[in-house]
């Protein structure tokens, strides 16, 4: 009787665990956008893209301005105001492809007349953007892993790249590789939402079954960052991931 109430009671963590989980990476979902903005904000200024402050010079100042001109088409296009941090869906979805399309190829023009340069990735970037939302996790994957490889400079992007990755590994489902990336971003120092990409981490983790790396990873996020404030199904989940992570 007690082996069957342990079973039983496993069963039901197993499943809070999933379903926080779930929670958890439809909310990084909702906000990832609004999250890269924020860290936009922190590079430099208001206004779109116009952020890029890698350096002063002409070239720099038309990349900047040839990014924003692009997003800010596209989302008037899209029925969004310049500022928007979501990009509303038409009333004909199909009306919305022909937009997309032209916004892919202007930030692939952005990215080859700059390549290197601070717009080349957030260019790649905004593309896997369009690819997830389009559920192409594997374009996604490939657009942020190439920003990776292409070099970049800033930490805060950095970090960002690694949870753009792993978000899209998510969509995978391969687990174990997008707790890599986030734990990646985590490791960047200038990354203003480290101890956030930990608690990713963690999740990823956990959705792939290993118990024990999801509680050191939670331990070490207590450690680090002990006055993070967390929602109410991510401390459900910590709190299912230790429990297991003891039997």
């Amino acid at each position: 009787m007690a082996k069957k109430q342990r079973e039983s009671d496993a069963g039901k963590a197993l499943e809070e665990i999933q379903s926080a989980a779930d929670s958890m990476a439809e909310w990084i979902r909702n906000h990832l956008t609004l999250v890269a903005v924020g860290i936009a904000g922190l590079l430099a200024l208001t206004g779109g893209f116009a952020y890029i402050w890698e350096s002063r010079d002409n070239r720099a100042d038309a990349a900047a301005t040839e990014l924003a001109a692009a997003r800010d088409a596209y989302l008037l296009a899209m029925g969004a105001g310049p500022l928007s941090v979501e990009v509303p869906e038409l009333a004909n979805p199909a009306a919305g492809a022909p937009i997309r399309a032209e916004f892919e190829a202007a930030l692939a023009q952005i990215s080859e007349d700059y390549a290197g340069s601070a717009a080349d990735t957030l260019s790649r970037f905004e593309a896997g953007r369009l690819a997830q939302d389009a559920g192409d996790a594997e374009a996604a994957l490939a657009l942020y892993q190439a920003a990776v490889e292409g070099g970049i400079d800033n930490p805060a992007l950095r970090g960002l790249a690694q949870q753009r990755i792993g978000q899209a590994l998510e969509d995978l489902r391969r687990w174990s590789e997008a707790a890599d990336a986030h734990e990646k971003a985590a490791g960047e120092a200038g990354y203003p939402i480290r101890h956030w990409a930990l608690a990713d981490a963690a999740r990823c983790r956990a959705t792939e079954g290993d118990y024990a790396r999801a509680s050191l990873l939670y331990q070490r996020l207590d450690e680090e960052a002990p006055s993070l404030q967390l929602a109410r199904h991510e401390r459900s989940l910590r709190g299912e991931v230790r429990a297991l992570s003891q039997r």
